[in-house]
Parts: C-alpha cells; structure tokens; sequence
C-alpha cells in the first residue's frame, strides 16, 4: 500500500543522486550499458522504455536498488567478474514484481497490473532460458509460491526476517551464479529485509487502514492496541522498527562496505529516509 507522494519522492530524491554517481562510475556505467545493449539485442521494446542516462528513471533506481547490491556483494565474496547478461536476467526478473505487488495488494488498475504482469514475465523467462540455456519454470514456480504463501502466511509477513521472501523473484539469477558464498545470500537478504522493514514503516499508517500485516503494523498493535495515532506511540514505533532494521542488516557485517558502497549508501537512504528524516 502506498504512503503519500510526498514521502516516497523524498526516497527518488535520494536514489537519484546515488543513481547519477553510479553511472558516472567507470566500472558500473560500463556494467548498466552493457545490460541494454545486450536487451536491446534481445527485444527493443525494452530499451525503449528506459532513459539509460536519466538517473531519475525509475528503473534505472531499481537496477541500483535491487539489482547492483547482490552482484556488488558477490564481486567482493569471489573476487571474480560477473556477465552483464547475468544482470540483465536479474532486472526483468525483478521487473516482474510491481505489477505482481499491484495485483497482490488488490490496486484499483487491476487489468492494467495483469498485462504488465504477462508481460515482464515473458520477457523475464525467454531471456533467463535464452542465457543460461534451461527452463526458468522450477525456479519460477519456487520463488512465486514462496512470495504467496508468504502473502496467505500473517506470521511470517510480521516477522522482518522474511521480508526478503515477498521479493524471491530478485533471487532466481542467485540460483545460476557458480559458486556463490552462502554469505552473499545471507548478506543480500539482510538488505533486502532491513530495507524492507524501512519500507513498511513509512507505510504503517496505510497499512493499518487497509488491514495489511507487515512487522510495523504488528508492532504499533502492541504498542497501543486500541491504534491511536498519537505522537508519542509513532516515536515509540519508530525506535522499535530503527532497531529491527540494524539488527536486520547485521549479517552485512562480514563485507566491507566501504568496498560495497553502492549497498551502503541505498541503506543509508532508506535508513535516512526513514527514521531520521534527512535527505
């Protein structure tokens, strides 16, 4: 569900401007141009919808979001390079959720969500099978039905070391990386998580309108079960859910963020965005 316009133009405000350094970093530049042109080859359609050098694009955030942080953390665990096809699997994979979140959370526009669905999907799976030269189905299937369960499950949407579960989509290129260090899916999660959480709490105030459960929502439950919206328990809220997000991010310890900062910085953001104010 979706807090005000406000609030999440603060979050593009900070995602831009980390955005615009990474495309004026050499390596990531070179990565994110690779990615479209080797789209583009592949179906121009896509390209066509993306300003590559815009870092206000919204999928351009997405890829530094979603995409950068697991190959950031991979390069550092392996000390090895990536394919920047493997990259271009993982951002239409990951363009399938909005329009999948839009349906889930029952969004007004609902044919509109299912025909973007159908199509990112068709999209994501041709060039997954076209890559790694295999069906995409099995890890598919896995990732959606943990995405709904997840969604049916109210524990496990409450608890905020799930959180990555509702997005498993991001991780079935995870599935075709050689090699990978258990702590890299460890480590993506945890962000995935921490930023989730932060996520959900600017959105508990809509969240609890609409009866959706997230770790905030509960969490305010307890802090005042009859959910007044009084100052003194969104500060009592807002501290509990600070809180969860550092111990969330905890197993990125084991990486040197400083060397990760793409990763660093999006926490920051999201860190920023939503407990402290800054921008």
């Amino acid at each position: 569900m979706q807090a005000s316009a406000h609030a999440y133009s603060l979050l593009s405000l900070r995602m831009s401007r980390l955005t615009e350094d990474v495309l004026i970093d050499s390596y990531w530049s070179d990565r994110i141009r690779q990615l479209f042109q080797i789209l583009n080859a592949f179906d121009s359609g896509i390209t066509e919808e993306v300003e590559v050098d815009n870092p206000q694009d919204p999928r351009l955030q997405r890829i530094v979001r979603f995409c950068v942080p697991l190959f950031e953390l991979c390069k550092q665990a392996t000390n090895l390079d990536f394919d920047p096809s493997f990259l271009a699997v993982m951002y239409l994979w990951q363009e399938v959720w909005p329009p999948l979140d839009n349906i889930l959370d029952r969004e007004e526009d609902f044919i509109n969500s299912m025909k973007q669905y159908n199509v990112c999907l068709l999209r994501a799976y041709s060039f997954h099978t076209k890559v790694f030269r295999d069906s995409a189905t099995s890890d598919f299937l896995a990732c959606l039905f943990d995405n709904l369960e997840v969604e049916r499950d109210k524990k496990r949407r409450a608890d905020p070391s799930q959180v990555f579960q509702r997005v498993r989509l991001y991780e079935i290129v995870l599935e075709r990386l050689v090699k990978t260090p258990p702590n890299v899916r460890a480590g993506y999660r945890a962000y995935i998580n921490a930023i989730g959480i932060a996520h959900d709490f600017v959105d508990v105030i809509d969240d609890l309108k609409s009866g959706q459960i997230t770790f905030p929502t509960e969490a305010f439950r307890s802090i005042d079960e009859h959910l007044r919206f009084h100052h003194q328990n969104f500060e009592a809220l807002r501290l509990c859910v600070k809180e969860e997000f550092r111990k969330q991010e905890q197993p990125l310890r084991s990486f040197n963020l400083e060397r990760c900062w793409i990763t660093k910085r999006s926490l920051s953001a999201y860190y920023d965005w939503a407990f402290t104010g800054q921008n």
